[in-house]
């Protein structure tokens, strides 16, 4: 296994979006993936930050805004 502090995170908000999109079509998909997200979230900050922390936590955040905005346009039709 390689070692995390040697990773380079680039950071692309249209693959993470892309994903996470396509998840958002299913109502209850979407908001168990919210919830699951939240949860690894919690359990990232209690571990000591370094790249891949910070990383995690900007990658969720798209995950999160991505899935509730896709719920909101799925509902709303």
């Amino acid at each position: 296994m390689q070692d995390l502090k040697s990773v380079t995170f680039t950071r692309n908000r249209n693959a993470i979006e892309e994903i996470f999109l396509k998840a958002s079509r299913i109502q209850a998909l979407a908001m168990g993936l919210v919830y699951f997200l939240t949860e690894i979230l919690k359990e990232q900050k209690s571990q000591p930050e370094d790249g891949f922390s910070k990383y995690m936590e900007w990658a969720v955040g798209v995950a999160k805004d991505t899935l509730q905005a896709g719920i909101d346009v799925v509902t709303s039709l």
